[in-house]
């Protein structure tokens, strides 16, 4: 487990952040694109939830998803599934009380099968 301060610096070393839009879009179901990588990459990654994209790849994942209707309601299901299992208000608030309290915490990143 990693204490309160060995996390913050953790999270300053990747340069990651945590943007709203990303989580509203999960709690409603839609697929995910981001253009950065870090933990939110991972997240949709194992999750299958959606894509890292850049302008070189922009377009062929949109016509992947276009092509292919049941990866888009399957991703998008995927997503919903992410917000209630990794993102639950009560399972966070948990882990910060624990990290607070110097308790161990279960690692952040969770795969598929947490909700499977």
């Amino acid at each position: 487990h990693y204490p309160l301060r060995r996390q913050r610096q953790m999270c300053i070393r990747d340069r990651t952040n945590s943007p709203n839009k990303f989580f509203d879009g999960l709690a409603t179901g839609n697929i995910a694109l981001i253009n950065f990588g870090g933990w939110l990459q991972d997240i949709i990654k194992s999750h299958d939830c959606g894509f890292r994209v850049n302008s070189n790849n922009f377009v062929d994942i949109l016509n992947s998803l276009l092509d292919n209707p049941s990866k888009v309601n399957l991703m998008k299901s995927n997503s919903k599934k992410v917000a209630q299992t990794v993102f639950d208000k009560d399972r966070l608030c948990e882990r910060v009380i624990n990290i607070i309290e110097n308790k161990p915490v279960e690692p952040f990143l969770v795969t598929s099968k947490a909700y499977n």
